[in-house]
């Protein structure tokens, strides 16, 4: 992490503490010294208040928009409830990050950033699996070219199980959706990250596995050359990533992260975002006749990254690391992944040319 000079303090406050807020949120915001939790919204759980003694715990979204004190409010909450929360708080004159994906539709999407602009107020998306570690080793091993010409990129995030907010696994139509939403829009967003908007999308939202009645999502990515496959199934061990191009391939195991972990350990801590050995990825290719196999070790996360640019762009008026248009492209995909899905046939995305990034030769 690198260091700051002595400048303003930015008044965070949290508009939710479930899982997101707690662990992809709450831990960064703490360890940079320039941001200030100042504020969590939540209503059920006294312990997390000695995980934030200095923070103000508050059960309703109000006491935070009536604060002046507080500069940024952060939306960790269901896609369902993102829209009202961030347009209440830009409305109250405060800056917002949205948790991924944004926004239910692009109309939301679209409104939400339209009222920032009016208020003059930053709004941003937070899509945090860019900054794991083993994506970050991904995109290095890509975008330097070392598996010539890509043709195949296959992407996992499975779990073993998917519950419902009463410990209940979902109903096949509203998981697949669910899924959709919770993990797929991350790998959505990885793949326009590293390869720009597909030509087309096509998707199983009702994907089986097995005999256990329990489903998960398949999405094809087309990009011309390289076909783009997306999947968040109850199943393992699966790789997490499989990409193939003309040189070598790369598989990667593993998870990209201890979510326990990162409730634990300190995000300035050396460990707290290395990968064991044994989860490293393999690289096999063929060198002037030579068949070579070999390990990449997985880069660290870089998590405190996104919070570190956010900080920049408020108190600095540098600019914003991620911009909220970004999270349309992801919106657009996941809507044209539903309608596919419901009419059973791949879905053109009237993409340019200039979108489509090129495949690295």
């Amino acid at each position: 992490m690198r260091k700051f000079p002595m400048s303003r303090n930015i008044n965070v406050a949290l508009a939710s503490f479930g899982v997101s807020g707690r662990v992809f949120h709450a831990p960064f915001i703490d360890a940079h010294p320039n941001l200030i939790l100042a504020k969590i919204v939540e209503r059920y759980c006294e312990s997390s208040r000695e995980m934030y003694p200095n923070a103000d715990f508050v059960d309703d979204l109000q006491d935070v928009l009536l604060d002046e004190t507080i500069d940024l409010v952060v939306v960790p909450t269901p896609d369902e409830h993102q829209f009202d929360i961030a347009e209440r708080a830009l409305l109250a004159d405060k800056h917002v990050i949205i948790q991924s994906p944004f926004a239910s539709s692009i109309r939301e999407a679209r409104q939400l950033i339209d009222l920032a602009i009016r208020r003059n107020r930053i709004l941003t998306v937070y899509p945090n699996r860019r900054w794991d570690g083993d994506f970050l080793t991904i995109k290095n091993i890509v975008e330097n070219g070392v598996l010539g010409d890509l043709h195949v990129y296959e992407a996992h995030l499975d779990r073993h199980v998917l519950n419902g907010k009463n410990g209940a696994v979902h109903g096949a139509k509203t998981q697949g959706k669910s899924t959709l939403i919770d993990l797929g829009s991350h790998l959505i967003d990885q793949a326009i990250e590293l390869f720009g908007m597909p030509l087309s999308v096509q998707a199983d939202l009702d994907a089986q596995e097995g005999n256990s009645g329990l489903g998960g999502i398949e999405l094809i990515l087309d990009y011309g050359r390289l076909n783009v496959i997306l999947r968040a199934r109850m199943a393992g061990p699966i790789a997490r990533f499989i990409v193939r191009g003309t040189a070598a391939s790369f598989i990667k195991f593993g998870y990209p992260h201890n979510e326990s972990d990162m409730c634990v350990l300190s995000p300035l801590s050396e460990s707290w975002a290395k990968e064991p050995k044994e989860y490293w990825g393999k690289l096999n290719m063929l060198d002037e006749g030579l068949h070579l196999k070999g390990s990449v070790e997985t880069l660290a996360g870089s998590h405190m990254t996104y919070y570190e640019s956010i900080y920049d762009a408020i108190a600095l008026q540098y600019e914003l690391g991620v911009k909220p248009e970004e999270a349309l492209n992801t919106i657009r995909v996941i809507e044209a992944a539903i309608e596919s899905n419901q009419q059973r046939r791949t879905i053109l995305m009237h993409t340019t040319p200039q979108t489509v990034r090129s495949v690295p030769a």
